[in-house]
């Protein structure tokens, strides 16, 4: 129970103030989103890929998506960015944890 805890709620959350912090850094640099969210993508793919070289590419399509959609609402607030990139990555881990408990 504990593990599924963690990767639904535990995870995104951490995951999503790390993307937000990691956003504003490149932010600092890069001025193009796609730039930002890619970046962001391969970085989070890359450290997921340290425990499963499996988990790389889905996690690099993921978090594209959720820095983008970081990047998209962060000009209207911080608040609804990082509920934009958190939420999502709560539904695809509970998807996923739902068919790997399914699975055993």
């Amino acid at each position: 129970m504990g593990r599924f805890f963690g990767t639904i709620i535990f995870a995104p959350v951490l995951e999503s103030l790390l993307l937000g912090l990691t956003i504003k850094g490149l932010s600092r640099y890069v001025n193009r989103p796609c730039l930002i969210a890619g970046t962001c993508a391969l970085i989070f793919g890359a450290l997921h890929g340290l425990f499963a070289l499996s988990w790389f590419f889905g996690t690099v399509c993921s978090f594209f998506a959720f820095s983008y959609a970081y990047l998209y609402w962060s000009g209207r607030s911080l608040r609804q960015a990082y509920v934009a990139a958190c939420v999502p990555h709560m539904l695809i881990n509970l998807t996923a944890m739902t068919l790997v408990c399914l699975g055993n």
